[in-house]
């Protein structure tokens, strides 16, 4: 079966079709619901307890290591700070999680926020291609109107030179 995205219509993979309609996924790689792909860039809060009490740091995950956990640029540093970055222990000692809208995306069962992450990627997808389409028909078109005027007539080319050689070739073998 095949998925319209606007326009676009796709052959979803197996996979996909089983997220959108509902039943049970094999687990995929991921972390706390969201596959590791889109992981950089979400928005996390890290707590730490200092002087015996808990503060909340919030923060941009720049990227995922399955030894090391979350690198996380925290907000209000500039980077090269000493502590503008650290690694947070995933599944260890480290308190964490994603922010109210990542959170939203990454439900107790996973489903409804793979559903929407998915979804969300169709669409950029659809868009990488319909942009991709319009930069190859532009190419196309250029790639002709430049043909055009190389052989449009008066226009001295290396066709009609060649052209005129083998003419003048074939005459003066002729005579």
């Amino acid at each position: 079966s095949r998925l319209a995205i606007g326009r676009c219509s796709v052959s979803p993979s197996p996979r996909l079709l089983a997220a959108l309609e509902g039943a049970p996924l094999d687990p995929a790689p991921a972390v706390r619901g969201v596959p590791l792909p889109l992981l950089a860039g979400l928005r996390v809060v890290v707590v730490y307890e200092e002087s015996g009490r808990r503060v909340e740091y919030s923060g941009t995950l720049r990227r995922y290591d399955a030894a090391q956990g979350l690198l996380v640029h925290f907000d209000g540093y500039a980077a090269g700070e000493p502590d503008a970055e650290c690694w947070v222990d995933e599944e260890g000692e480290d308190e964490w999680r994603w922010e109210a809208a990542a959170a939203a995306a990454a439900s107790e069962d996973g489903a409804e926020g793979v559903k929407a992450l998915l979804k969300a990627l169709l669409k950029a997808l659809s868009t990488s291609r319909r942009i991709e389409r319009q930069a190859a028909t532009r190419m196309e078109s250029r790639r002709r109107r430049a043909l055009a005027e190389e052989l449009a007539p008066g226009r001295i080319n290396h066709y009609s030179r060649r052209k005129a050689e083998l003419a003048s070739a074939s005459g003066a073998a002729s005579s």
